[in-house]
């Protein structure tokens, strides 16, 4: 398996975060930075071996938003076809469900249905996460779990994370809290705040320019995936998600003929589906550069000294709810930018910031919209 520990870790200063100033970036995520979709892949599917290996019998997994969304799924892809995976959102949720806390975010509350934890039928329940600093989060989710959930008060969990940076303390009290973990990366937990201190950053700009005028195309897919938010089986899942690459890429070969270079945007939560586009584009090997990346809640700073991750930021209408502001970052020259969304309703205004965010920097547009 490959060692990743120089290669997913990026140190950045969050903007405007009083509960936590710095932000590990991972180049490879496909979320703040733009990444072969390939390769972002294969970095999930090397923690779903592990995963698999460590903890063979489990059968639920639950992914966290936003970032771990595509993670979780890999992750639960690779125990059994038959596993179940949902992940956490912070989007309207019908129904009944459990709310905990991610004290350090920028959106604080999350939300997990209560029905999807009837399908655990293996041990233990599987935890997904992109980095695990103190295990707080996971610790506040697994104490509602078992007092609001029959059954659960004497579950295992294990905690499935990319990076780890629990302490000595930390892991008394993961151990106390019976949740066994496993990492790609273990990283050593430093004063990562005083580090960032220093570093002179600007807000993400408003993606500004007359635009209005620009069109994009817009494809309704026929394919539906299912709203993992909700859940459903690891192995369906994916076999959806691959007819919907297939049936997107059929539409695009006509209007991405004759290019070079093409973005891959999912939105917010909804990675998993725009990552398994970007892979089979790239497959196809007409491009000489294919990249994925994913807008998000995340407001963190921009500084082009040295080798700071985030060098350039953009604000842009959220695609699920015009009030609500979202985030792009690290824009590069492309022939196409092609944005992959289950987000119901009116588009226009965040299309038109990706837009403007790009500026003269592409003149080709598509809007994939998926059902569930």
């Amino acid at each position: 398996m490959k060692k990743y520990e120089k290669e997913i870790f990026r140190l950045a200063k969050r903007y405007a975060n009083k509960k936590r100033s710095y932000l590990l970036v991972n180049p490879w995520q496909a979320k703040h930075m733009p990444v072969s979709p390939t390769d972002a892949l294969l970095m999930m599917n090397d923690l779903g071996c592990l995963t698999a290996q460590k903890y063979p019998s489990a059968r639920l997994v639950i992914g966290f938003a936003e970032t771990a969304t595509a993670v979780g799924a890999i992750v639960a892809a690779n125990l059994a076809d038959d596993c179940f995976y949902v992940h956490t959102t912070r989007e309207s949720l019908a129904g009944e469900y459990i709310e905990f806390s991610e004290e350090h975010s920028h959106a604080v509350e999350q939300k997990l249905p209560s029905a999807t934890l009837s399908h655990i039928t293996g041990t233990p329940v599987v935890l997904v996460d992109d980095e695990i600093s103190t295990g707080k989060t996971m610790r506040n989710m697994v104490s509602v779990m078992r007092q609001d959930v029959a059954g659960l008060s004497r579950q295992d969990f294990a905690a499935v994370s990319l990076i780890n940076r629990l302490d000595s303390d930390d892991e008394i009290r993961m151990e106390e809290a019976h949740i066994a973990h496993c990492e790609l990366c273990r990283l050593e937990n430093i004063d990562y705040e005083s580090r960032v201190r220093g570093i002179p950053i600007e807000a993400a700009q408003t993606a500004t320019g007359n635009f209005e005028q620009r069109s994009y195309r817009r494809y309704r897919a026929a394919t539906r995936v299912s709203d993992v938010r909700k859940g459903e089986w690891a192995g369906l899942y994916y076999k959806q998600c691959r007819a919907l690459a297939a049936e997107v890429l059929s539409y695009l070969s006509k209007q991405l003929a004759g290019l070079d270079s093409a973005l891959i945007i999912g939105t917010e939560e909804f990675m998993y589906p725009a990552l398994i586009c970007g892979k089979l584009l790239e497959a196809r090997e007409q491009f000489e550069l294919v990249r994925c990346q994913a807008t998000t809640r995340s407001p963190i700073g921009v500084c082009i000294d040295g080798d700071y991750p985030i060098y350039e930021g953009h604000s842009l209408h959220s695609f699920y709810e015009n009030e609500r502001q979202t985030y792009i970052y690290d824009l590069a020259n492309y022939d196409a930018v092609i944005v992959v969304t289950d987000a119901d309703g009116d588009k226009d205004l965040a299309m038109h910031d990706i837009m403007a965010a790009f500026g003269q920097r592409c003149d080709r547009f598509c809007l994939v919209e998926v059902a569930h």
